[in-house]
């Protein structure tokens, strides 16, 4: 049993890092270039990436206020996809959404290495998702960050084909404790714990 789940464990942790790599080159770039390079130079960047990541559901660059454009408090280029093309929108560069306040922001701020949210269910698609971002800190001061939103139908599948002898099965679960995959859709639209579950005699991998 151990076996079996170390190897999918391996499998999810491997395309985590790889969405993680993604944002940390992005940040790199952004770092080395921002003082020098126009916006529309970061928004196709966005939308190259976004059309080649098959778990993506969105790339962000957000900026501290100020730091790119002196006059403007929010600069948040964000890519997604529109059809078979992706797109920028500016809609979550408002006071009313306040980027800055976010987890993906807040949490990148705090760490100096790619950091991963608590998944979460988005009702307009219908799946979990969560979002991970890389810091962009240059000379030791945090400047912004980048992020993307993943979506987590990849993770599940490989959570539901776990076998463990005849009848055991997997589940993933947060670190709060929270169902991720491997149970009924219900249970992880609603957010469910698997503390409040009578019958946890599954093996866990989390």
């Amino acid at each position: 049993m151990e076996s079996e789940l170390s190897g999918n464990e391996e499998s999810i942790l491997a395309k985590l890092d790889q969405e993680k790599a993604k944002v940390l080159a992005l940040a790199a770039s952004v770092r080395a270039s921002y003082k020098n390079t126009k916006i529309g130079v970061y928004e196709d960047m966005l939308c190259d990436v976004m059309e080649s990541d098959d778990m993506a559901y969105g790339f962000g660059l957000w900026f501290e206020p100020k730091v790119y454009d002196k006059t403007k408090k929010l600069v948040g280029p964000y890519a997604y996809m529109d059809g078979s093309s992706a797109v920028i929108t500016y809609d979550y560069s408002t006071e009313e959404y306040d980027y800055l306040s976010q987890d993906y922001y807040t949490m990148a701020k705090a760490n100096t290495s790619p950091i991963m949210t608590d998944p979460f269910y988005d009702e307009t698609s219908g799946i979990m998702m969560a979002s991970i971002s890389a810091p962009i800190i240059e000379n030791g001061t945090f400047i912004g960050c980048v992020s993307i939103d993943i979506g987590l139908e990849a993770i599940n599948e490989i959570v539901e084909s776990v076998q463990v002898g005849e009848a055991g099965s997997a589940l993933l679960i947060s670190d709060s404790g929270a169902f991720i995959a491997g149970v009924d859709s219900s249970k992880i639209s609603s957010q469910a714990k698997i503390t409040a579950e009578s019958e946890i005699g599954r093996a866990s991998c989390r």
